[in-house]
């Protein structure tokens, strides 16, 4: 039987109840995603990581990223609106692991210029010392 055969009444009571499901469905599937407190604190752990390495200074732009992005998630669960706040914690947890990163690059490159400098300076010694 096809649907022009059933009563206008019994096909609409259908989709209302079709609709009805689906509606409820939506409002769990939302209603279900949990408070990302795991994230939350993961991601200001990292961005407590970053400003101890002195991200701050070294990679401010990288810092001021996580920071902002943190503000965000922190706004977002407290409204709890779950889900950007997973996103918005997510994205300072790599912005704060990228500024620790570029911290510890920046610290690299002026330890290897420091050494490079003193052994240029050794060998400088060295060719003015008399040979024995």
């Amino acid at each position: 039987m096809d649907a022009l055969s059933f009563p206008v009444g019994l096909t609409f009571k259908r989709t209302l109840l079709a609709l009805s499901v689906a509606g409820t469905l939506g409002l769990s599937a939302c209603a279900s995603v949990p408070n990302p407190a795991g994230e939350m604190a993961t991601a200001r752990a990292a961005v407590e990581n970053a400003r101890r390495a002195g991200a701050g200074q070294l990679a401010p732009s990288e810092m001021g990223e996580a920071q902002d992005r943190l503000t965000v998630a922190e706004r977002a669960q407290a409204a709890e609106e779950f889900r950007p706040a997973r996103r918005a914690a997510e994205q300072a947890r790599v912005a704060a692991e990228l500024a620790e990163e570029r911290t510890r690059l920046a610290k690299a490159r002026q330890a290897k210029l420091e050494i490079d400098n003193t052994l240029k300076a050794l060998r400088g010694e060295a060719a003015a010392q008399p040979n024995r």
